[in-house]
């Protein structure tokens, strides 16, 4: 399962959050019962957001300071 979560502001943190609760239950196959958990990868993108409610195997915030970048190219709090 591959998921891009993009768009404006509008419970995409919500949804990841679910996806990854979701991929940590252990699934149950129904020939031997045996029960085996999924792997998955989350990655936040956002650099500007104050906090990621899921586990992110990837934060682009331990790489980009935001604030830095508004400074350097002049821009607002969207970009603009």
């Amino acid at each position: 399962l591959v998921s891009r979560l993009l768009g404006v502001a509008y419970k995409k943190t919500t949804l990841m959050t679910q996806l990854q609760r979701s991929l940590a239950l252990p699934s149950s196959t129904s020939e031997d019962e045996t029960s085996e958990r999924k792997v998955g990868y989350c990655l936040n993108l956002d650099p500007a957001t104050l906090s990621v409610p899921f586990g992110a195997s990837i934060d682009i915030r331990d790489t980009v300071d935001y604030k830095e970048v508004m400074k350097q190219h002049g821009l607002g709090p969207n970009g603009a």
